[in-house]
């Protein structure tokens, strides 16, 4: 005759902290560290740049230490994206994650005392795939689960944007609450350079970093006209000034390099 083995509720609620625990997914409440994201403001056009401020607060009664590359450029920090809805895909800018920085003593962060840092969101990342086959390929997008489309706000409704931190010395992964955005439909002038720029990755990746290549080829050349050209049909569009920043780094940019060459 077989036995049944019962096993404690008790038991089973000690395993499974245990294993949060283990995993660094453990109640924030109980960790002396507090994530939080927030952005710039909570209602945008579609194809509007997104400001994010990332923080990381003591929330204990002692000091506590932090790696210092806490941030998105050198990799610790990833950003996730969900349309209403839909499922949370990571969001991975242009530049993160590619610091090369060696930090050989901590951030001590005293009680109330905070850590923060920036970043934007606007042009989606691209996953390259043409090296692979198709099934490769399909293992590789479910795998990194990028966001979709050329810009983060591409369609009008409500976004939810969070962060997860993760301390490499201790692989304590901590969550931020998720923060709730409203993209609007552009009308207008707006409209019309929306519709203009929309399809465009490579206009997005422009107007996000000030170039799309190497300082003054071809391409590069080519957007900053055709962007150009835009704004000046279209002075008041709330599109326009940051297109307008863009391009003036851009022409700085090459201006600095053409100069370099002369010397």
């Amino acid at each position: 005759m077989n036995r049944r083995t019962y096993i404690p509720i008790w038991a089973l609620v000690v395993v499974l902290a245990v294993t949060l625990v283990r995993f660094g997914y453990a109640d924030q409440s109980s960790n002396p560290l507090r994530f939080d994201v927030d952005t710039d403001k909570e209602q945008y056009l579609v194809g509007e740049e997104v400001h994010l401020n990332f923080k990381v607060v003591n929330q204990s009664d002692r000091q506590v230490s932090l790696y210092p590359g806490s941030t998105v450029w050198d990799g610790y920090i990833d950003v996730f994206v969900a349309y209403q809805g839909e499922d949370f895909r990571r969001y991975r800018g242009p530049m993160w994650g590619v610091r090369d920085a060696i930090y050989k003593e901590p951030l001590i962060l005293k009680p109330g005392e905070a850590f923060e840092s920036e970043a934007v969101m606007l042009c989606n990342p691209v996953l390259e795939t043409s090296h692979l086959n198709e099934a490769t390929a399909k293992r590789a997008r479910e795998r990194e689960n990028l966001v979709q489309g050329n810009y983060v706000l591409t369609k009008p409704g409500y976004y939810f944007v969070k962060a997860i931190l993760r301390d490499p010395r201790s692989d304590n992964i901590i969550e931020s609450t998720p923060v709730r955005i409203f993209a609007d439909r552009p009308q207008g002038d707006d409209l019309d350079v929306w519709n203009k720029i929309k399809d465009r990755r490579d206009y997005a990746f422009f107007i996000q970093t000030g170039s799309v290549g190497n300082v003054g080829d071809q391409h590069s050349k080519k957007v900053a006209n055709d962007l150009q050209e835009i704004v000046t049909l279209h002075p008041t569009s709330k599109y326009a000034d940051k297109i307008r920043k863009s391009l003036n780094e851009y022409r700085e940019v090459v201006n600095k390099s053409n100069s370099d060459k002369q010397e």
